[in-house]
């Protein structure tokens, strides 16, 4: 009769020849994206077309942080690019991006459609990956990723669908974007 083992990695083993048991990887499906943006945080409000209909730099506003205005964080579903949890943000909330010279303009028709942001976070950039069971199955830390950015590693940059959280052409992390991140149990 051939043993079991069972392992935090791969799951259960058992007696085969070593060809028939590979170890599978975990799929990863959510990415936890943390960058320190100090101040640096610019975003706008785009409507339909495309064109920007109100603005804010500075700190990151609460629809894309976790307590720390500091930081731009949230999470994505790997596999659809939508922002997990995303709600469609509050009128004031979007009201803040169109304040002009201290003041808040509040428009009579709310047509937003995108939310475009940008953080300057150069190498302050964490980001953590969790399978369906919210492990932690790899950890990395640096420049900004490609799935993250629109060029420039130096800043996370896109475009947010304001009602549905996607994020517009989200492109998965690929296998040398995930090879960087360090397995959960070796990130320091």
């Amino acid at each position: 009769m051939p043993r079991t083992i069972t392992t935090a990695t791969t799951g259960t083993l058992s007696d085969t020849p070593k060809r028939a048991r590979r170890a599978r990887k975990p799929t990863p499906k959510t990415l936890h994206m943390s960058a320190k943006v100090t101040g640096l945080f610019f975003g706008q409000l785009l409507d339909e077309q495309g064109r920007a209909i109100g603005s804010r730099e500075g700190s990151v506003p609460s629809i894309f942080c976790q307590g720390d205005n500091d930081y731009l964080e949230f999470d994505i579903d790997v596999q659809t690019g939508r922002i997990v949890g995303w709600k469609r943000p509050d009128p004031v909330d979007l009201y803040k991006f169109r304040q002009r010279e201290g003041h808040l303009r509040v428009p009579r028709n709310e047509n937003t459609r995108w939310i475009n942001i940008q953080g300057k976070c150069s190498d302050l950039f964490l980001a953590t990956l969790y399978d369906a069971e919210d492990r932690v199955i790899g950890e990395y830390d640096g420049y900004a990723l490609s799935c993250c950015h629109a060029g420039d590693d130096d800043y996370v940059e896109m475009d947010i669908d304001v009602d549905s959280g996607q994020i517009v052409g989200w492109k998965r992390p690929g296998a040398g974007e995930l090879a960087q991140f360090k397995p959960a149990r070796q990130a320091a």
